[in-house]
């Protein structure tokens, strides 16, 4: 073989080995388990919101997580995905009325009402109040209070 064929092929090994055999760095990343859960970066910059109105389908949508975001902030932004909410008062005194034409049936035994669930847990606070975290589950049920 010649030799100036042997030194380009020693040329073209050296060039592939040190620029076209590099592995893309953030292409395929690997999920991260987060709590055991196996969640994604993706998922911790996001916010899930679901609404169950006792019928058999539920709502569920994702929106991207902002500092500082709260409950309410989520509702208001599902307005632009179809979410319809009626809303009184603000800050510690906001009320949501009503979700998708569904209203609040007041007080009584039997009566049901708009209540919030994060991450399972029932909250004890406005839904205009309540800071949320990347990754959070919100839940609007509408519920009899127990």
């Amino acid at each position: 073989m010649p030799r100036f064929a042997i030194t380009l092929q020693l040329l073209l090994l050296l060039i592939l080995t040190f620029t076209g055999c590099k592995k893309p760095e953030d292409k395929f990343k690997e999920p991260i388990e987060v709590n055991g859960l196996g969640s994604t970066q993706s998922q911790l910059k996001e916010v899930k919101l679901t609404i169950d109105t006792g019928d058999p389908k539920v709502t569920t949508l994702k929106f991207p997580y902002t500092e500082k975001m709260t409950v309410l902030d989520v509702l208001v932004q599902a307005e632009s995905q179809g979410i319809n909410s009626v809303i009184e008062g603000q800050g510690e005194g906001a009320m949501i009325k009503s979700i998708q034409g569904i209203k609040n049936e007041g007080g009584g035994k039997e009566a049901k009402n708009w209540i919030f669930y994060v991450n399972k847990k029932q909250a004890n606070v406005s839904c205009a109040v309540y800071s949320l975290k990347p990754g959070d589950v919100i839940r609007w049920s509408f519920e009899k209070y127990e």
